[in-house]
């Protein structure tokens, strides 16, 4: 074969592929947070808002906009090991939070809560954590309770 064939074949395969356009993949986690804002004086709750802080519009299963699905997380040797007990299917759909929307929401204070432990939510595809909390953090009605 002459080269000036090869050459010519060479660049008929991969100039298609040198010269394809580029996606641009984005690969940054959406901005979803869940954050612990109180305790309730008349029963053992903690409130928590989960924030939508992406530009796009997530969904999450619940009972409602304001109950969703969650796990009770405590911190063991081993990691974070989920304590909850479960979920019954029924009246259980689909919500969704807009870009930059929040939803506020409350947890029962779970006799599990020794030591440290999180509230998680699966959203879309990914599970978002609120960040660590202590026991001994709480007001003293929210942990007697």
């Amino acid at each position: 074969m002459s080269k000036t064939l090869f050459a010519a074949l060479a660049l008929t395969f991969l100039m298609p592929v040198g010269c394809r356009r580029q996606e641009r993949i984005d690969t940054a986690a959406p901005a979803i947070t869940i954050q612990f804002v109180g305790t309730r004086a008349d029963a053992p709750m903690l409130d928590f808002v989960l924030t939508n802080g992406s530009g796009s519009t997530l969904w999450y299963d619940g009972y409602g906009k304001s109950s969703p699905i969650y796990a009770f997380e405590t911190r063991t040797a081993e990691g974070w090991q989920n304590q909850s007990f479960g979920w019954c299917g029924t009246g259980l759909e689909r919500q969704t939070l807009r870009a930059g929307q929040s939803v506020n929401f409350a947890v029962g204070i779970p006799p599990a809560a020794t030591g440290p432990f999180r509230v998680a939510v699966n959203v879309a595809t990914a599970s978002i954590a609120s960040d660590p909390l202590e026991p001994a953090d709480l007001p003293p009605a929210a942990s007697e309770k």
